[in-house]
């Protein structure tokens, strides 16, 4: 008769190979009957997570138990806590609650100030809500903590060009243009929003000329406005009609 430590690491291994269902399943009977119950949870979670996007069945079933599994997770301990909002509110905004995603994320943000991704996914569910104006600081907050994240660099492009700020979406299209060429071998879903920038970049181009290129410029410090490069108090498109913008 297995262990419950052998049936744990059983449902690893069909969470593995993509046994999502199962494993899940296998998962939450571990955690129901007290074995680590935070982690079996959490993981439970993440298996009904991937299920139905791999399933792409819209029903959004399962979608709710990994919301359930999240939240029993972390009713456990404390751990695990901040990954499970994560991905607490990355349900929540898929589901169409998107009240609810941007109050659980700033409250996975308050838990981990440090997480690249619940920084770049409050921004995505700003920029969702049309709260342009407020996604931008936790998308450059994003870009700080990790430079290549292309996800929160065409969020922050969208939240710029929403604002009718030409200049800074326009530099901010070209360097996810450029960092998502450069990563694309590692993360090949990373290159598909390069034609959406493309597009992008030539129709500022066209309604804004004055915008130039300079292939040169450092698009992280443009993008994310390192004080130590531009004047106090410079409006922002202003500023950007001084460089240029390399495309």
């Amino acid at each position: 008769m297995e262990t419950d430590s052998q049936r744990e690491a059983r449902a690893h291994s069909m969470m593995s190979s993509g046994n999502w269902s199962t494993a899940g399943a296998l998962f939450v009977d571990l955690a129901q009957n007290g074995h680590n119950p935070e982690h079996n949870f959490y993981n439970a979670g993440i298996c009904f997570e991937y299920n139905e996007y791999g399933q792409r069945r819209g029903s959004g079933a399962d979608l709710e138990e990994a919301k359930r599994c999240f939240q029993k997770s972390i009713a456990s301990g404390a751990s695990l806590e901040a990954g499970a909002l994560l991905s607490i509110g990355l349900i929540e905004m898929t589901l169409g609650e998107s009240e609810n995603a941007e109050l659980t994320l700033r409250n996975a943000k308050f838990k981990d100030p440090n997480s690249f991704q619940i920084s770049g996914a409050l921004g995505w569910v700003l920029n969702g809500m049309g709260k342009y104006k407020d996604a931008v600081e936790p998308l450059k907050q994003a870009l700080n903590l990790n430079p290549n994240d292309c996800d929160a660099l065409i969020n922050l492009a969208i939240a710029y060009d929403n604002l009718q700020q030409p200049g800074p979406a326009l530099a901010t299209y070209k360097l996810f243009c450029d960092k998502a060429a450069q990563l694309s071998h590692l993360h090949p879903s990373i290159g598909s929003n390069i034609p959406i920038a493309q597009q992008a970049i030539g129709r500022l181009i066209t309604k804004f000329p004055d915008l130039k290129t300079d292939p040169k410029s450092n698009w992280l410090d443009i993008v994310l406005m390192k004080p130590n490069l531009f004047g106090i108090g410079l409006d922002l498109n202003e500023l950007f009609k001084r460089i240029r913008v390399g495309y």
